[in-house]
């Protein structure tokens, strides 16, 4: 079962890492990295090839310019857009056309309610734009529910920390991710109270089949929520 993390929760076990010794600059540094590793291999290398990263004024932007960083030293052209310092869209939309992928780390999962200003913008420009890939969540997806208010990143493949986030596997923000992969940083999330099940969770829970059984002697169950 994959652990499962609500960003409360998530932030809790962020606070708690700190805590224990591993500061947050060394956390984001990791995460950028993985973020850069990710990039490398949506690009099937990286030089020669060109990225746009754009990045909010929160940790989720700090992982996206260190990412911007790690993939400048592997050869890849890299064209940094920051919500802090306005966005300059004439500028965006020549670097979008020329780019092969962008990366969006305007927010993370603790967003909630609808981008807007030059967030929902770039959102917009985004979906015209080169394959996009999400840091821990994609930009206009709620991080607990899933919703999307508004404009919302569609990403092709996302890229979580520690543990999944309820907003990426909740529609509409499971379609908004893409393909989802989650990158330890090594924060300790062991003590996740909810969590994914997988093909292989099921298999371990049915018994070996007996030579001899069939339809009357065996059967399977379905447990499902609430279909309101």
């Amino acid at each position: 079962m994959r652990p499962l993390l609500t960003p409360d929760e998530m932030s809790a076990a962020d606070a708690a890492t700190i805590a224990a010794g591993t500061s947050g600059e060394v956390l984001m540094g990791r995460a950028g990295r993985a973020v850069a590793r990710r990039a490398l291999g949506l690009l099937d290398g990286g030089y020669g090839k060109r990225c746009v990263a754009v990045c909010g004024a929160g940790n989720n932007g700090g992982d996206g310019l260190i990412a911007a960083e790690a993939l400048r030293r592997r050869g890849v052209g890299v064209d940094v857009a920051r919500l802090d310092e306005g966005i300059r869209f004439s500028e965006l939309d020549r670097n979008l056309k020329r780019a092969d992928i962008a990366i969006d780390a305007m927010f993370g999962t603790g967003f909630h309610g609808e981008l807007s200003g030059d967030a929902a913008k770039v959102a917009d420009r985004l979906a015209d734009g080169p394959p996009v890939l999400a840091v821990d969540i994609p930009s206009g997806v709620h991080g607990a529910t899933g919703a999307v208010e508004g404009s919302a990143v569609w990403a092709v493949a996302t890229l979580s920390f520690a543990a999944l986030k309820p907003g990426l596997v909740f529609e509409p923000g499971a379609t908004h991710a893409g393909e989802v992969e989650v990158a330890d940083i090594g924060i300790d999330v062991t003590r996740a109270t909810m969590g994914v099940t997988e093909c292989a969770d099921v298999a371990s829970w049915l018994p070996p089949p007996n030579p001899v059984t069939n339809k009357w002697t065996s059967g399977v169950s379905v447990v499902a929520g609430s279909g309101e």
